[in-house]
């Protein structure tokens, strides 16, 4: 393999790639021109072209991987502009029941870190039943530390397989007319028919300091 060429070509394509030698400008472009010369004298091998490209990979890698880490931490620390979410909680097929999922509910909104919310507690979709909660959240907390906070307790272990079918957004107008059931008219049956399977359970309009 002509592993001259294919360095070359990988810091080409490699732009945001900066090399950790300190006889180059921080630069890929600068070190392309270094590598390319370099390539060209009689003295350099294909050996010394594979071991340079390695180490260039495993660097360029090390960087990317340390980014992702920082940026990872530094959002987990960002709340959403309007600390307002819109959180779609799907209930276990095999372990939920009205009266587990009622207390999940009951309990969610009588955290301390949830400043005020509203709450629909749904069966119905156009796929049949399937048992969820939606919630819109005002909270300080970041997306990260509201699904640690939701799944923590063991209550919510009971109804909740895992953190996968919990969903966290920014809310957004439309989510605020979808609380209020206000739905596309394709879904006002299957609103309907909540309503009155909320009214057969003795399942209530659930808030907190929503007014």
């Amino acid at each position: 393999m002509d592993y001259k060429s294919a360095h070359l070509l990988w810091l080409k394509r490699t732009k945001d790639f900066i090399p950790s030698y300190t006889l180059v400008e921080a630069t890929t472009k600068d070190y392309h021109e270094l590598m390319e010369f370099t390539y060209s004298q009689k003295s350099a091998t294909q050996e010394y072209a594979h071991n340079r490209f390695l180490e260039d990979v495993k660097h360029y890698d090390n960087c990317v991987g340390a980014i992702r880490s920082v940026k990872i931490e530094l959002q987990k620390m960002i709340p959403t502009p309007n600390g307002i979410w819109f959180v779609t909680i799907g209930f276990n097929h095999q372990t939920w029941s009205v009266t587990k999922c009622k207390k999940f509910i009951e309990k969610v909104l009588d955290m301390d870190w949830i400043i005020r919310a509203k709450a629909n507690f749904e069966l119905y979709r156009e796929n049949g039943e399937h048992p969820h909660v939606h919630f819109i959240i005002e909270t300080k907390e970041p997306k990260s530390r509201i699904l640690e906070k939701l799944l923590r307790p063991q209550y919510a272990k009971e109804v909740v397989l895992s953190k996968n079918f919990i969903d966290v957004k920014v809310c957004s107008d439309y989510h605020h007319k979808y609380i209020n059931l206000d739905k596309q008219v394709d879904k006002m049956k299957y609103v309907e028919k909540d309503k009155e399977w909320r009214k057969k359970n003795s399942i209530p309009e659930y808030e907190k300091n929503w007014n």
